[in-house]
């Protein structure tokens, strides 16, 4: 079951930005030449310029949502389609300790011998035309549903999006990237996170905090003013219908991000379909609300020497309850001298929007991977090799290259 926005602004700048994308293309393939050109030449030219618009996925416990970051900095709320029982089922025991096994990247050399059996399953399934695993399969459903509404809506096929995720005690990089192999899409990996990308990272990106302007221009004066930002605490909840998460985390940017497992948590008796009716049940109506209360400020008591955070991101289907709203902010108050500032909007589209940023800047990130030590020239190819972010146009056949 999905629900569709058919926002006519945006998309009008989507057409647009298709557009500009077939004609850049072209271009870009009649006129660049690689192995023609000296490295001093290279160093006179500006950075790649040409920033096409970037999809992003938010798979949350109840429902998974798409967004679009266009050009010119606009964002757009696509749709939400809600997860089947499977899918409720598989990230309910992703959030459990007891499902953490062993994946890459390994520790030790140990650990990866002892984990090629799992690994070779993987393979066989994947060759026989199975999904890696069960959990896989059920992530793969969503974003190949999630697809279906991204192409509804801009009338043209899509081969790359970036997802964000609960932090998830037993989902792993891998699960994300054999998701969407099996999705038939392809995913760019963000700069420190690869394919993992947290909801407090991309629900930051959403609200249009720690991005760089100049990405597509500047990308090494993007590096350096991170580096220089001071780090702020964040408090980020996620209300849906099945779940309440709330985490602790340090930023920097919206790709620097310190968020423990210790400073996670989440639980999926709190939702707001467990909420009792106030009229029938009062006793139950305030009990379920202390319990959310107390979840919602359990990391703070857990460690009060904690530094308490600057700012809180709303994100979830129910995080815009005005009753939530007035229960979180005198829990805050029980524990906190001095208010934080809330981020409130969009709550159920923010961490699709904040995914799709990333995706838009993907194309960029080539000098970031290499490092600035790299030669100009590994640079370079490392940002036309990722030219393509996603938008395979009408008559088109295989993914640009």
């Amino acid at each position: 079951m999905s629900s569709n926005r058919k926002n006519p602004i945006c998309l009008f700048l989507a057409i647009v930005s298709i557009l500009s994308f077939f004609y850049v293309y072209t271009s870009f393939n009649l006129s660049f030449q690689p192995s023609t050109r000296r490295e001093s030449d290279v160093n006179d030219d500006p950075l790649p310029s040409k920033v096409h618009l970037g999809i992003g996925f938010d798979l949350t416990p109840s429902y998974g949502t798409v967004a679009i970051s266009l050009p010119n900095g606009s964002t757009c709320s696509i749709a939400k389609v809600s997860g089947s029982t499977a899918y409720h089922d598989t990230l309910a025991r992703l959030a459990l300790p007891s499902s953490q096994h062993l994946a890459p990247p390994y520790s030790s050399m140990q650990d990866q011998l002892s984990d090629l059996p799992r690994q070779q399953l993987r393979r066989a399934r994947k060759s026989a035309g199975l999904s890696a695993s069960d959990d896989v399969g059920a992530l793969a459903e969503m974003i190949t549903a999630l697809r279906a509404e991204a192409e509804k809506y801009l009338n043209a096929s899509i081969t790359s999006a970036v997802a964000t995720t609960p932090h998830l005690v037993a989902l792993y990089d891998e699960d994300i990237a054999d998701a969407f192999e099996h999705a038939a899409l392809s995913s760019p990996e963000v700069w420190l996170f690869k394919h993992l990308v947290y909801s407090t990272s991309a629900a930051y990106a959403g609200n249009g905090l720690g991005l760089c302007e100049n990405y597509a221009t500047d990308p090494k004066g993007c590096y350096e003013e991170w580096n220089s930002r001071p780090s702020e605490v964040v408090m980020t909840v996620l209300y849906t219908q099945t779940a309440l998460s709330v985490t602790l985390s340090s930023v920097k940017s919206a790709y620097y991000l310190w968020e423990p497992t210790y400073r996670y948590i989440i639980d999926f008796d709190l939702g707001s379909a467990a909420t009792p009716d106030a009229e029938t049940d009062r006793e139950g109506w305030e009990e379920y609300w202390r319990k959310v209360q107390g979840k919602l400020v359990s990391i703070m008591e857990q460690f009060p020497r904690y530094a308490k955070p600057a700012r809180v991101l709303l994100m979830g289907e129910s995080a815009a309850d005005d009753t939530f709203r007035r229960f979180l902010d005198s829990a805050l108050k029980g524990v906190m001298e001095k208010s934080p500032r809330w981020e409130v909007g969009d709550e159920m589209f923010v961490g699709a929007k904040g995914a799709a940023e990333f995706a838009k800047r993907a194309p960029f990130e080539g000098p970031w991977h290499a490092g600035w030590n790299g030669s100009v020239a590994e640079e370079w190819a490392r940002r036309f090799e990722a030219e393509d972010v996603g938008l395979r146009g009408p008559g088109m056949s295989g993914e640009l290259k």
